[in-house]
């Protein structure tokens, strides 16, 4: 399995899990020109933008640590 496969195997689990916490999956993998959410959800009135990271070591101090500045400023 390739690094995109396996990614695209851990945003499912990450979607199934958010689906089981009560959220309602509203898009996964969606675009606006360049940029890409993996996943769009919504629980209590409230949209949630999500990230899903896959590592097999987590080097960083934090998850935030994970994403960079492009990843954290989506602009539609």
């Amino acid at each position: 399995m390739n690094k995109r496969e396996l990614g695209k195997q851990y945003e499912q689990m990450a979607a199934d899990y958010i689906y089981g916490l009560g959220f309602e999956i509203l898009h996964q993998n969606w675009f606006a020109g360049h940029n890409e959410l993996d996943i769009v959800a919504k629980k209590n009135m409230s949209l949630h933008f999500i990230e899903v990271k896959a590592r097999e070591t987590m080097p960083y101090d934090s998850f935030a640590d994970a994403v960079n500045k492009k990843e954290a400023t989506f602009h539609c």
